[in-house]
């Protein structure tokens, strides 16, 4: 029997009390250093969406590329070790017609499967994939989707050897399987599940999928995991959502017990979008919740696990008018263990991707907003250090607590530094930016006036970009 559940309030709750009590001094790892960076440039322009390391060594890169602009095609970039390009192929819908994704998934044998969707008039849009062996021969290529709308936003290698495609058709999340040959096993649409799509999905134990994208519920966008077995059939489904908006746009899985749901929300910023991150296990446990934020928009796009049973993440990152993919690493319950940008462009980044290699190192792909495909290799981390003491010798007081009108702030900032401090109610959500100052040590008063405040508990959080402090306080009426 499908449940359908909106527990994003009562998450929230119990999620911050972990981040909050988990914030604090401790050891990080040094981000890992570039090892090479290599653009690649068209008359058009370029979206990564996957990116892998083969066994031989080469790297393949995907998505999409518009040579001319009205009719973007799928395409996959060969590279070797030290990122110098070797070939291009690139797949078209057999309508003309723009073209979308450029998911890739490696296969067992060293070829690959490409898949995406392309637009055809009438049906709008039709899903696409196309099978490569390890020489570069196109083995197949299918369509799917006569008579509705499909387009595909992820795929995957399951267990038995098939391929998995998750999308939508029309305002329905939609899930397809092929066989190894191409040929459709199974299309099935959620009609029972809010409008929406799907943007990922994962396999566990081979008998279970879970899939993460967004539903649209009452005019707000929600995050929404839904729960299948090996033939697609729903058996459960969450959603989330706060004021704002949550997307869910990448997942993927250590165990059964250790499951990252990876994307964004605006639920707890007044004007910017935070990544999200969801823990949860196979059974639907919700192990914690977190938000990562950089003070401006940061995107949470891509998860993905590594050798050492943790996960990398990628966002799309804004800073000081510029953009760039954030790349860091999660340990299994959700910490940071280190983080660092990339600088891409002046201009929106459309899409990342990133992944780890055979050799443990990273490979990240992007663009810069034009005509240029920008791939980067991060050496693997340098050993632990200890962390900048931003809470050593930092405090926060506050005083009346409890209070009821007025209540006044002492921040005492150990060595300079950026930093921002906000009020936030019970849920973690922004009641109030209090300040931000850039690269100031010392000491700072806020008087606030609470005057609107309702009775209840709130956090007063001080965050920079190398930890945060949070006081608990209470407003009685």
């Amino acid at each position: 029997m499908t449940r359908i559940l909106s527990v994003f309030n009562l998450l929230k709750r119990v999620g911050f009390a972990v981040l909050f009590s988990s914030l604090g001094f401790r050891t990080f790892a040094q981000p890992p250093v570039i090892e090479w960076t290599r653009s690649y440039t068209t008359t058009g322009m370029f979206t990564a969406r996957s990116i892998y390391q083969t066994s031989d060594g080469e790297i393949l890169v995907s998505g999409v590329i518009s040579v001319d602009s009205f009719d973007p095609d799928l395409f996959v970039m060969r590279l070797d070790s030290s990122g110098d390009s070797l070939s291009t192929m690139l797949f078209a819908n057999p309508h003309p017609g723009e073209d979308g994704g450029g998911f890739l998934v490696p296969l067992p044998d060293g070829g690959f499967v490409i898949a995406g969707f392309g637009s055809v008039g009438s049906p709008p849009t039709q899903a696409y994939a196309a099978r490569v062996s390890n020489s570069g021969q196109l083995l197949w290529e299918r369509t799917i989707g006569a008579t509705n709308s499909y387009e595909v936003n992820s795929a995957m290698l399951t267990s038995s050897g098939n391929i998995l495609l998750a999308g939508r058709s029309g305002s329905v999340p939609l899930a397809i399987q092929l066989g190894e040959n191409g040929d459709s096993i199974w299309t099935r649409t959620y009609s029972t599940l809010p409008q929406g799509e799907f943007y990922d999905v994962v396999e566990i134990n081979s008998d279970q999928y879970i899939f993460v994208g967004e539903a649209r519920i009452s005019g707000n966008t929600q995050l929404v995991i839904a729960w299948t077995d090996s033939l697609g059939i729903l058996t459960t489904s969450l959603d989330f959502g706060g004021e704002g908006g949550e997307i869910g746009n990448s997942i993927a899985s250590i165990s059964r017990d250790s499951i990252l749901v990876f994307g964004q929300s605006n639920s707890f910023s007044e004007s910017t979008w935070d990544a999200y991150c969801l823990m949860i296990t196979a059974d639907e446990d919700t192990l914690c919740v977190q938000t990562i934020t950089n003070d401006e928009y940061l995107l949470g796009q891509q998860a993905t696990t590594t050798h050492d049973d943790a996960f990398l993440i990628a966002s799309i990152a804004e800073l000081d008018a510029s953009w760039g993919i954030e790349v860091a690493k999660l340990t299994p319950n959700c910490s940071l263990e280190w983080s660092r940008v990339l600088p891409m462009s002046n201009e929106w980044i459309p899409w990342g991707a990133i992944c780890e290699t055979p050799d443990n190192t990273i490979l990240v792909a992007g663009t810069n907003g034009l005509n240029q495909l920008i791939v980067t290799s991060l050496g693997q981390a340098q050993p632990a250090r200890e962390a900048t003491p931003f809470i050593v010798g930092t405090t926060i007081d506050v005083f009346p607590n409890p209070f009821n009108s007025s209540l006044n702030i002492v921040v005492d900032v150990a060595y300079p530094q950026s930093i921002s401090l906000s009020l936030l109610d019970i849920n973690g959500r922004l009641v109030r930016r209090l300040s931000q100052n850039s690269n100031t040590a010392g000491r700072k008063v806020v008087q606030l006036d609470t005057t609107n405040l309702c009775s209840g508990c709130y956090f007063v959080n001080v965050h920079s970009h190398n930890g945060a402090l949070t006081k608990k306080i209470f407003c009685v009426k």
